[in-house]
């Protein structure tokens, strides 16, 4: 039996499971950014933003 084929699909699994879970984190931080933007607070959303991928 070949395990390489089921090795590669676990790690592209891995890689689902991990960017989904990041999604999900930053989830709130992006509806709050969003919100700022339509209530015209365009320099705090953007900058809330640009910290949050800086800081990553």
């Amino acid at each position: 039996m070949d395990f390489t084929v089921i090795k590669e699909q676990l790690g592209d699994f891995s890689t689902f499971v991990d960017a989904v879970s990041k999604l999900i984190k930053n989830f709130p931080l992006v509806v709050n950014n969003l919100g700022e933007l339509f209530e015209g607070k365009t320099t705090e959303a953007l900058s809330t933003s640009i910290d949050g991928i800086s800081s990553k």
